[in-house]
């Protein structure tokens, strides 16, 4: 059986809608959903146009790579004497051309290097989405630990001013309204952290989006999926599919890979064409002043055979593999540190469920009829109204660390590089 029928009775009964919460709901518009602050994370969060830029300026590095080089126009002049006048004296237009495929491997090289970074762009998007998921989780939990202190708060005023009545007709001694007094201070006081709690999660929630300055409005749980495979193989084998991090590390690989078979081709020979016209006025008749001139030539990988560049090559492919290797097992040990947070808090959302907070809501009706017969004394309802609400905070904690356990289950991310500059 679900608790948020007993909640829903609890808060009913107990009159959970304190002036505060009250004051909120009258003054704030339109419940603000994940969805809408997703998207709007999603479209205009710097980090995003920071890392798709990137991604733009690889993609044209990829285009340009594959060009050829400008062809080379040379003049000629031979012969110059006394009398100004050139002997021989010619133009010629010269091109490289590849006959290894030195260019399009490098074209292949760059455009690899240029996937990564659009692999850097979707990891950015998840890891803001996790954020935004992360912190809209916190803010519901924070607003809902912050109703169930205000009332607990008055409760303990409550509890003060019956104490005190009960001293002054000789129901109760002197330590009695210490203790109550003290226990509304610490009420108030954890009301006071429950408040600056809240608004340094709603604060969070902003920066998350990358607003802000974004206003404070009530949020709804709705579209806040936190479905898992059934089972812990099943659950891991999904994650490490869908790691951000490990498609980024995979797609490293490759490039370095293209970057081994361009190494590779460096040194290849290149074909060089060059023709043109030659003047010999010496040599040649009045009606044959110019000739044609064609020249080729051959490079020949005699002294650089780039070796050492195909070995760093090598060497950086064998890096990235066990980049990729060192990874799995990262992120293995963090879906095992999260999955036994997530399984402990699940245990301890249907205990509180199934029974604690039944238990808490029947030890209050009790005390409450209890004392309507007269067989029981009112701080011992207030006393029940405290537990109950302990209790319910105690489920506001359980389902907040279930949620972020989920949360992080279902998108692995390397804490450790998310962290990096």
């Amino acid at each position: 059986m679900s608790a948020r029928p007993h909640l829903l009775r609890a808060v009913a009964l107990l009159g959970l809608c304190t002036w505060a919460s009250a004051v909120l709901a009258q003054s704030a518009g339109p419940s603000l959903t994940l969805a809408q602050l997703e998207a709007q994370a999603l479209e205009s969060h710097p980090a995003i146009q920071a890392a798709a830029a990137s991604a733009r300026a690889a993609a044209s590095a990829g285009t340009q790579a594959g060009r050829w080089d400008n062809p080379v126009v040379e003049s000629t002049v031979e012969g110059l004497g006394r009398q100004r006048q050139a002997t021989v004296s010619g133009l010629q237009v010269g091109q490289q051309f590849p006959v290894s495929g030195q260019y399009a491997r490098r074209a292949s090289a760059v455009r690899a290097e240029a996937d990564v970074a659009t692999r850097r762009v979707d990891r950015v998007r998840r890891q803001i989405s996790l954020d935004v998921r992360t912190a809209y989780v916190h803010v519901l939990a924070a607003e809902q630990r912050r109703t169930v202190r205000a009332r607990l708060a008055e409760l303990a005023r409550q509890a003060v001013t019956v104490t005190e009545q009960l001293f002054n007709t000789g129901a109760a001694d002197r330590p009695d309204v210490l203790a109550a007094e003290i226990e509304a201070t610490s009420a108030a006081l954890s009301l006071v952290e429950a408040d600056n709690r809240l608004s340094r999660d709603w604060l969070r929630l902003g920066v998350s989006a990358g607003q802000p300055t974004l206003p404070r409005q009530p949020i709804s749980s709705d579209g806040l999926s936190l479905a898992l495979p059934e089972g812990r193989d099943a659950a891991l084998q999904q994650a490490l599919a869908e790691a951000p991090d490990l498609q980024v590390a995979r797609a490293a690989v490759i490039a370095a890979e293209r970057q081994r078979e361009a190494e590779r081709r460096v040194q290849a020979p290149m074909l060089s064409l060059s023709a043109g016209f030659i003047q010999e006025p010496d040599r040649l008749g009045p009606s044959e002043l110019w000739t044609w001139s064609a020249r080729t030539g051959l490079t020949v990988p005699l002294w650089n055979r780039n070796t050492a560049g195909v070995a760093a090559a090598a060497s950086r492919v064998a890096a990235q593999r066990a980049q990729v290797a060192a990874l799995e097992l990262r992120l293995t040990d963090r879906f095992a540190m999260h999955y036994e947070r997530y399984a402990t808090a699940q245990r301890q959302v249907q205990a509180l469920e199934r029974d604690l907070l039944p238990k808490s809501e029947q030890a209050y009706r009790l005390y409450l009829d209890r004392y309507r017969a007269m067989a029981a004394s009112y701080p011992q309802v207030l006393f029940s109204q405290r537990a109950l609400f302990q209790t319910s905070e105690m489920y506001v904690d359980a389902v907040e660390t279930l949620r972020l356990a989920a949360l992080r289950l279902m998108l692995l991310i390397d804490e450790d590089e998310a962290e990096a500059p």
